[in-house]
């Protein structure tokens, strides 16, 4: 059988730890509001400085912004020049051979066909979008009529008709024309025959662009 007897009162216990309870309370109440202290001092000691630090940063900037600008413009520049070389290169590529075309208008102008003006234009076209050479020609000449023939048979008109049509259909003006169009007249020069015709052929050619 146990016997335990208490001969000291619950209020006049005492703990046997070195560090009571009470005396951690009050160092925390005392130690944890420090502490915050401590950091909040930081935290705004780093704002501050970081703020300085902005200010510094914005300043420098602001003293380089002539620089930035200069930069920028020279940026500017060389792509408008480059624009510019670039154009300049592709001035050969729109040109045509003059000397091919004359060959081709001989060979396909019947031999009772007379060119008596030729008119070769080319102008550049620009626009917000692009840069073209136009071309176009303009050829007037006499349809020869035969002495024996009737008015009716159509022989000069034929002729002229059938010159459009090789200037529609064969190399290197099929390819080079957008259009062709050709008008026929009676011949009421001095010496001309009744069945004998003036035209007047007019050629559009497709824009040759430059590069952008």
């Amino acid at each position: 059988m146990n016997l335990r007897v208490d001969l000291i009162l619950e209020s006049e216990q005492r703990s046997a730890s070195v560090v009571s309870l009470k005396l951690l309370k009050r160092l925390a109440m005392i130690v944890v509001p420090a502490l915050l202290i401590l950091i909040a001092m930081f935290v705004m000691l780093g704002t501050m400085r970081m703020g300085a630090q902005v200010s510094n940063l914005e300043a420098q900037w602001k003293a380089l912004e002539p620089q930035r600008d200069a930069a920028q413009a020279g940026i500017r520049e060389i792509g408008r020049n480059a624009a510019i070389v670039k154009a300049l290169d592709s001035w050969p590529a729109t040109k045509l051979t003059l000397h091919d075309q004359l060959a081709a208008i001989m060979r396909l102008t019947p031999e009772t066909m007379q060119i008596t003006q030729m008119t070769y234009n080319q102008t550049i076209a620009v626009s917000a979008r692009s840069r073209a050479r136009t071309t176009t020609l303009r050829m007037q000449g006499k349809s020869k009529g035969l002495e024996e023939d009737e008015v009716e048979d159509r022989f000069a008109e034929k002729n002229i008709e059938l010159m459009a049509s090789l200037f529609r259909t064969e190399e290197p003006f099929a390819t080079l024309l957008s259009s062709v169009n050709m008008r026929g007249f009676s011949d009421s020069s001095d010496g001309a025959l009744p069945a004998d015709r003036i035209f007047t052929l007019e050629c559009e050619y497709h824009p040759r662009n430059f590069l952008p």
